[in-house]
Formats: C-alpha cells, sequence, structure tokens
C-alpha cells in the first residue's frame, strides 16, 4: 500500500517538509563520514534552516543544549569515526532531538546504550515526540524497556497471530511464554 503522515502520503511532503515531520533512527550508525560530532549534530537542523542551508545562531545552541542533555558535549570536537558503539547511538539519539521532528520512527534505539542513557534517553524522546504533538514508534526486544515506557505494542509470535493493544493487556505471563518459548 502506501504510508501516511497526518493523513498525507509521505510522497506528498517535500523532502525539507518531510525531514522537519519526521525522524528516523536506523538500527546501527554509520560513522565512516569525516566530520566532528557537533558538526555532525548540527546538519540535523538542517529542515530548520534557511534556503542555503545555513545554520542560525539558534540552530548552534540547540545543538549544544542537546550536546550537554545528551552527555555528548565532551566529544563535540571528536571524528564520529572515533566514537564507541553507544557513544554513536547517543549521538544519532541527539540528532532525533537537535532535529525536532514530532513523528520519530526507532529501530533499537537502545542497541550500545547502558542503563544510564537507556534511562535518560528515551524520556527525552518520548517528550520531545509527546510535547511536538506527534508520536514515536520503536522496536525494542527489551520487555522492561516496553512495560516502562511504552502505552501500546504489538508482539510478533512466530507461528501465531501478532498480538497488539495497551502494554498491560499484551504483556501477560501468557504473551511471554509463547515469545520467549520458555
Amino acid at each position: 500500500g502506501a504510508v501516511y503522515l497526518m493523513g498525507r502520503p509521505l510522497g506528498q511532503f517535500a523532502r525539507r517538509q518531510l525531514a522537519g515531520s519526521l525522524g528516523f533512527l536506523a538500527q546501527d550508525q554509520a560513522a565512516d563520514l569525516p566530520i566532528r560530532l557537533s558538526d555532525w549534530l548540527l546538519l540535523s537542523r538542517y529542515p530548520h534552516q534557511g534556503p542555503w542551508g545555513r545554520a542560525q545562531p539558534q540552530d548552534s545552541t540547540r545543538v549544544e543544549e542537546v550536546m550537554a542533555q545528551t552527555e555528548l558535549t565532551a566529544l563535540a570536537d571528536r571524528w564520529t569515526s572515533e566514537l564507541s558503539g553507544g557513544e554513536r547511538q547517543r549521538m544519532a539519539l541527539a540528532g532525533l532531538l537537535v532535529q525536532a521532528a514530532p513523528w520519530m520512527i526507532l529501530d533499537e534505539p537502545t542497541n550500545h546504550l547502558d542503563v544510564h542513557h537507556q534511562m535518560t534517553l528515551l524520556p527525552r524522546l518520548i517528550a520531545a515526540s509527546s510535547g511536538a504533538g506527534g508520536a514515536l514508534v520503536m522496536s525494542l526486544h527489551d520487555v522492561n524497556l516496553v512495560e516502562q515506557f511504552c502505552s501500546h505494542c504489538l508482539v510478533f509470535i512466530d507461528g501465531a497471530e501478532p498480538l497488539a493493544g495497551p502494554v498491560g493487556q499484551v504483556l501477560t505471563a501468557q504473551s511471554a511464554s509463547l515469545m520467549y518459548r520458555h
């Protein structure tokens, strides 16, 4: 079929408009672009910049705020290729916060993150999305994180119909037994 955002097919959005509305995080972040972390984050402000993509003072201010919130300030001048897996994941999540798109699709956003960063970054992303009138959709394999941070879930179980609905109704002892085959 078709993919719609706010009642419109994605193909009807101008690229800059779509970039300002929809943020996406892949499971793994490539870091082979020779760029410093702070400059990479500034690129995430593209939808909000002028016609020639010039960064404005408010763009740099937003990058600095998000680096502080995501504990990346000390890494601002590091090359992205020098970052660890967890640092790259924090950089990618910070990029979403800098982008400020109300609708977000995240594939394993906690990949490579320690517990501290899982517990601080997921609430920030959820608040940013819901505060902007959007929604956050993410794939997670950690049922504890689903239970703690999600309102609804969709569970795929081999050989069975998917389960969907509010987390409290879907994540039961019976469904967990099916999911984990244990």
